[in-house]
């Protein structure tokens, strides 16, 4: 997957957070299949990634402890870049809910978004998802089992 300058991580509470290409140390999908008429929305049977990070520090983000959440909807005042806002990238370790991923151009003009697998048996958790976080890299892997 290359072109693309953003992506938009989002979750299943519809929570994200955008990271810019240059973190991405390495972004794998399977085949992307085409969702109904939507020439830009895909479903992949498996998603590996691996963003790099400055230090601890900055996974240091507490959802409940946060008077703002990651999402950007009505009236959350706050970025949920992580360039603008390095903690929101510790948001993909408290829960395993990543939906899917949306990738921008340079100007913020979506290319396609990419629907990971998710387990229908569990509406909040996605069971297929893994992530740790390690020597200043989050690794999450996504795939049906």
């Amino acid at each position: 997957m290359n072109g693309f300058h953003y992506v938009d991580i989002v979750f299943e509470n519809v929570e994200s957070i955008i990271i810019k290409a240059d973190r991405f140390v390495r972004l794998d999908m399977g085949p992307l299949k085409e969702n109904g008429a939507s020439a830009k929305s895909y479903s992949t049977d498996s998603l590996q990634m691996a963003i790099s990070f400055e230090d601890e520090s900055v996974l240091a983000y507490d959802p409940n402890s946060e008077p703002h959440p990651a999402g950007m909807y009505t009236s959350n005042p706050l970025s949920n870049e992580v360039a603008e806002r390095p903690a929101v990238l510790g948001r993909i370790l408290h829960y395993r809910d990543i939906v899917n991923l949306t990738f921008f151009d340079e100007q913020e003009q979506v290319i396609k978004t990419v629907y990971v697998p998710w387990r229908e048996e569990d509406e909040y958790t996605n069971e297929y998802m893994e992530v740790k976080a390690e020597a200043r890299v989050i690794e999450v892997k996504i795939a049906e089992r």
